[in-house]
């Protein structure tokens, strides 16, 4: 018998509409500004110089995955992990009405940590690896049920998942 794997949840319907990915065209908008073993830096050629965006890209072996809120009941063979992870740093530029300007820097980071196994990273006949379809979950967390964003509420530490 085969191998299935599944992430044990059943709520795995996707909007109809929503958050869809930007096309950022890393190749050809971007160039390197570091480039050191297990990190590499972005910087966004499009962007104006006193308004730059970077993306950093980080990965790093670890000794064992684990999550810290839920138990592993079954633990595989491989324990070792890798965590690798997205940081994007963007600024938001207000001009105030007399023309003077005010700089919001946005910062945010996408962390990513699994055993080192290939299944993780593998592309069932759903079409989707597991990592991804964990990151979508981990949008869905972002937006209540009526598709609405809930970022001004985790600024005011309202972190409760609660209907308006």
């Amino acid at each position: 018998m085969a191998t299935t794997y599944s992430l044990g949840v059943t709520n795995t319907s996707a909007w109809t509409t929503g958050p869809l990915p930007i096309k950022l065209g890393l190749e050809s908008n971007y160039a390197v500004t570091r480039d050191d073993a297990g990190h590499v830096v972005i910087k966004n050629k499009t962007a104006a110089l006193d308004q730059q965006e970077a993306i950093a890209f980080r990965s790093r072996r670890e000794k064992k995955v684990g999550p810290d809120n839920i138990p592993v009941y079954y633990p595989g063979v491989v324990q070792d992990a890798v965590l690798y992870s997205i940081n994007i740093q963007d600024i938001l530029r207000a001009t105030k009405d007399d023309g003077t300007f005010e700089d919001n820097p946005i910062e945010m980071w996408l962390t990513v940590k699994h055993t080192v196994n290939g299944v993780n990273t593998q592309v069932p006949a759903s079409g989707h690896s597991y990592v991804y379809q964990v990151l979508m979950r981990l949008m869905g967390a972002c937006f209540k049920d009526d598709g609405t964003e809930r970022f001004d509420d985790f600024a005011k530490g309202a972190i409760e998942p609660t209907a308006d």
